[in-house]
C-alpha cells in the first residue's frame, strides 16, 4: 500500500512546487510590471514637488557673457550685455548683480581718461577763465574734470588737454525700495534707429547709469509723493559751519549736500558713527558717505530729482 501511495505523494509535491514557482513568477512579474513602475512614478512626482522646476534664465546667460567680455578687456560689449539684462530680463536672478556691475563700469569710464560715448577732448585756449568756466560751458563739473584727468589742482594753462563729458542726468528716488537711481539722458532714436533730428524729432531717453542705496528718508511734511524738484545748489560745509569752495583748505573733507529747490529736501551723507545716526536723524535722503561723495562729484545743479513710492 505504501509503495502505491509514494508516487502519488511525489506527484503532488511536484505539482505544489510548480504552483509555488508559478506564484513566485507571477508575483515577480506583477511587482516588476505594476508595483515597481508605480512606486518609481510616485517617487519622481514627490521629488518634482519638493524641488521646484528649474526655469531657464536667459538673463543669467547674458550676465555670464558680459563677465567674459570684461575678462577679455572689451568693456563696451560688456556694457551692452549688462544693459540688455536690465532692459529685457528684470526677473532674472542676475538682475541686481548686473545693475551693480554696470554702474561700476559706467562710473569708472566717466571718472577716468578711458574713452566713452559722449566724451570729448578739449584743448585749453588762451583766455579760458578756469576749470569752473570750462565746466559750466560743457555741462560738467570741476570735480569730474579733476578726477577724470588725474589733476592735482585747478590751475590751467593754454595747450592743456582734458577729457570732458557732458553730465546730463536725472535722479529718481524710489522710496519703497530705498534706492536712488541715476539715469543718463541720451538722444532718442527715430525710425530705423536714426538719431533724433535725422528721422523725425523724438524725445530723449533715460538710460540707467548707476544706483545707490538710500539709508534713510526723512522728508519734509510738505513733500507729497510723487514729487519732483531740481538740484539748486551744491554746498560743501566745513566743521565750523562755513562753506568751502573747490580747492580751498578742508574742501575734500567737507560735508557735501545736494540742495534742491524744495525747502528741507536735500541729499546728504548719513553720520558715519552708528551712535550719532541713532540720535541725529538728518533731513532729506541719506546715503553712505562714500556714495554721497561719489554722487556729488558728477551731479550738476539743474539736475531733476523725482521722488516716487
Amino acid at each position: 500500500m505504501a509503495s502505491r501511495t509514494q508516487p502519488f505523494i511525489l506527484l503532488i509535491a511536484i505539482v505544489a512546487l510548480g504552483i509555488l514557482g508559478l506564484a513566485i513568477v507571477g508575483v515577480t512579474y506583477f511587482f516588476e510590471r505594476v508595483i515597481k513602475p508605480e512606486k518609481v512614478a510616485l517617487q519622481t512626482i514627490k521629488r518634482q514637488q519638493e524641488a521646484p522646476e528649474t526655469v531657464p534664465d536667459p538673463g543669467a546667460r547674458e550676465f555670464e557673457a558680459a563677465l567674459g567680455f570684461i575678462k577679455a578687456g572689451d568693456t563696451e560689449s560688456a556694457r551692452q550685455r549688462l544693459a540688455h539684462v536690465l532692459r529685457y530680463y528684470p526677473e532674472s536672478a542676475k538682475y541686481g548683480e548686473a545693475k551693480r556691475v554696470l554702474g561700476e563700469i559706467n562710473l569708472d569710464l566717466l571718472l577716468s581718461e578711458a574713452p566713452m560715448p559722449g566724451k570729448i577732448r578739449y584743448v585749453v585756449k588762451s583766455g579760458d577763465a578756469g576749470l569752473s568756466a570750462i565746466a559750466s560751458r560743457y555741462k560738467t563739473t570741476v570735480d569730474t574734470i579733476v578726477r577724470a584727468n588725474g589733476l592735482t589742482g585747478n590751475v590751467i594753462h593754454p595747450g592743456d588737454e582734458y577729457w570732458l563729458m557732458p553730465l546730463i542726468f536725472t535722479l529718481e528716488a524710489r522710496l519703497a525700495r530705498r534706492e536712488l537711481i541715476v539715469y543718463r539722458i541720451e538722444p532718442g532714436e527715430g525710425e530705423e534707429g536714426a538719431p533724433a533730428g535725422e528721422g523725425g524729432s523724438v524725445a530723449p531717453v533715460e538710460v540707467f547709469f548707476k544706483s545707490y542705496p538710500i539709508l534713510d528718508a526723512n522728508l519734509p511734511p510738505t513733500v507729497k509723493l510723487p514729487s519732483a524738484a531740481e538740484i539748486s545748489d551744491k554746498p560743501a560745509w566745513l566743521a565750523n559751519g562755513k562753506r568751502a569752495s573747490f580747492g580751498s583748505a578742508g574742501y575734500h573733507a567737507a560735508h557735501r549736500w545736494l540742495q534742491t529747490s524744495r525747502p528741507g529736501l536735500v541729499v546728504q551723507a548719513a553720520p558715519e558713527e552708528p551712535e550719532r545716526a541713532a540720535v541725529e536723524r538728518n533731513a532729506g535722503l541719506l546715503l553712505a558717505p562714500g556714495d554721497m561723495s561719489e554722487l556729488y562729484t558728477y551731479i550738476r545743479t539743474g539736475t531733476e530729482l523725482r521722488l516716487t513710492e
